[in-house]
Formats: structure tokens, sequence, C-alpha cells
């Protein structure tokens, strides 16, 4: 099997995203993604800094809304719920991790499931284990674009998954299912 170069896929995929946003800019506005962080968690901090960044090449508008690490929940939900109202945005993410005293599984399913930028919310989960259209985990998505780049054909192969998260893990053993290969999933 030929070695994958993900890089070099990932520059060319984000040239065609960059001639789609263009085009889109055309006669719409460009598209907006609000993200969401709460605290000042170092990778947090450098995975942000690397998505802002990714937005802006490709002509997204990425707007950061940064909170205390002591903010509340409600704090956190009238946020989101803005956000959800707001017609200008396409599209939310919540970094994740969060502070010990916020709900998760709250915040995340309170973002709007058309707005769940990284696919997380239950109902974009619920879809994509029953292999319906909808909000597909970042990761997962890019080694099934890198899968396509390079056109492989998973049916009746053997994949191993190594963790079980509902991040990747499980969505990647998902999606590899329904191409038709046999997953086995590892326990970190």
């Amino acid at each position: 099997m030929a070695d994958l170069k993900g890089k070099e896929i990932a520059l060319q995929l984000n040239e065609r995203l960059k001639a789609e946003v263009l085009e889109l800019t055309k006669t719409h506005r460009a598209p907006k993604l609000a993200i969401i962080l709460v605290g000042n968690h170092p990778a947090s901090l450098s995975y942000i800094k690397g998505k802002l960044g990714a937005a802006k090449a490709v002509g997204i508008i990425a707007e950061l809304h940064q909170l205390d690490e002591n903010t509340s929940q409600e704090n956190v939900l009238k946020i989101i719920q803005a956000l959800n109202d707001d017609h200008d945005v396409d599209g939310m993410i919540l970094q994740l991790p969060l502070p010990d005293h916020l709900n998760e599984r709250t915040l995340i399913d309170a973002i709007s499931q058309n707005k769940d930028a990284d696919g997380f919310h239950t109902i974009n989960q619920g879809k994509l284990y029953q292999s319906l259209e909808g909000i597909v985990p970042a990761t997962p998505l890019g080694i099934i674009k890198l899968i396509d780049e390079y056109s492989i054909d998973v049916k009746g192969m053997n994949a191993v998954i190594i963790g079980r998260s509902n991040i990747v893990g499980f969505p990647i053993a998902r999606l590899l299912m329904d191409r038709g290969a046999t997953i086995t999933i590892c326990h970190s």
C-alpha cells in the first residue's frame, strides 16, 4: 500500500474549499464559524489558533468567544442560544475539554444540530450511527476523505480502531463499517 500523504491532500482540499467559498461569496456572505472556549487550557488555545488560521485561509469568518474558566453553565448556555439565534452564524464549536463544573453533554446538545460544526450533538451522532446524512466529526471525516483521495476500497479489509471516543473512535468505526470493513475496536 502506498504512503498516504495527509498534509498534501489537506492542502489540496483546502484549495478546493477556498475556491468554493470564493464562489459562494460572489452572491452571499462568507460562512461564519463561532468558537466558544471556556478557560485557557494551553492545548485548546493552540488548537483554536489553528482553527482560526485555517478558517481565514479559506475565506471563512471565525470568531472566538473566550470565557473565563469559572463562567457558569447558565452563561455558556446563554451564549450558545444567542449564537443559535444569530442568522449570520453558520457553525459553532464548543472547544473541549471543558472545566469540570460544566456539563459537556448538556452544552453540546444546546447547540443547534444544524450549527454543530463538530458533529457531536446527540442527533448528529445518532444519524451517523444509523447511516443517515448529518454532520460528521472532523477527524473521522478527514480520514474518510484521505481514503477517498487514494481510491482505497476498504470493503472486506480488517480495520483496528484504537480508542473508543465519540469524537474519533466510534465515528470512524461506523464510517468504515458503512463501507464494508470489518472493525475491531480496542480500548485506548
